[in-house]
């Protein structure tokens, strides 16, 4: 399917972004197919909010290159003050162990611009539109690991019952630990089958219908192992879509 296809209307897109130099190719190769209108800015919160005062962006492409600590904490504010715009960082390769803090802080799509192209970046502006949640193959192991290394999944009702039985909780977390579920059966001494009968009761307690889904909750549920997680039953996910 083409991006012109996805793209039924016009998706407005404010790049907030402190290299010129990419700002200018990213407008020049993001204008050409007529499927975006940009407006652009720079990447401070007071840059962002002045942008947003006369442009209604739908997607928020935020770049902070040269102040790379500063990227989740202006995430964080756009989401929080704008909560109708979907966010996609742009990062670079050192800024990759930030994934998970991204996402948690209402990033919606993260795109490496180390390693992207503009095709994938004008499929992430369009998925992200549409609801969904973009992230690349690659990106998504990362996720796995930093999840898995630094955060617990506890998982209850509102009521405060366990909507997961042991073993389950045992499935998920190996899944997130980037375990397929051929290694996940392998690991608890169980059938593949038996894997998958335990995913399709997992999806249908916690309200999702994928593995990717169930990532994107855990990553942005999580808490630190040091704390005790407690999440209420969600609606039901968009989808975790890895390029």
């Amino acid at each position: 399917m083409t991006i012109q296809a996805l793209a039924k209307t016009t998706t407005a897109v404010l790049l907030a972004h402190d290299f010129n130099l990419e700002c200018r190719l990213l407008i020049t190769a993001l204008r050409s197919p007529g499927d975006f209108s940009i407006a652009r800015c720079g990447p401070d919160i007071s840059d962002i909010q002045r942008a947003l005062l006369g442009f209604r962006a739908d997607v928020v492409l935020l770049g902070l290159q040269a102040h790379p600590a500063n990227l989740c904490r202006v995430v964080q504010w756009v989401h929080r003050r704008y909560p109708e715009c979907k966010i996609v960082a742009l990062i670079n390769d050192a800024q990759r162990n930030n994934l998970p803090e991204l996402f948690r802080m209402g990033a919606r799509g993260v795109i490496n611009m180390a390693t992207a192209d503009i095709d994938l970046i004008s499929k992430c502006i369009v998925e992200v539109n549409q609801g969904h949640f973009w992230l690349s193959s690659k990106e998504l192991d990362l996720v796995l690991q930093e999840f898995s290394k630094s955060f617990s999944l506890q998982i209850f009702n509102r009521n405060g019952q366990k909507l997961l039985t042991h073993r389950e909780l045992e499935v998920v977390r190996l899944i997130a630990d980037g375990l397929t579920n051929r290694d996940v059966a392998k690991e608890l001494k169980i059938s593949p089958y038996t894997v998958r009968n335990y995913l399709s009761q997992i999806f249908d307690k916690v309200g999702v219908s994928t593995r990717t889904e169930l990532v994107r909750f855990a990553v942005a549920s999580g808490r630190p192992r040091s704390r005790e997680t407690l999440v209420s039953t969600p609606d039901r996910s968009p989808a975790l879509r890895p390029c």
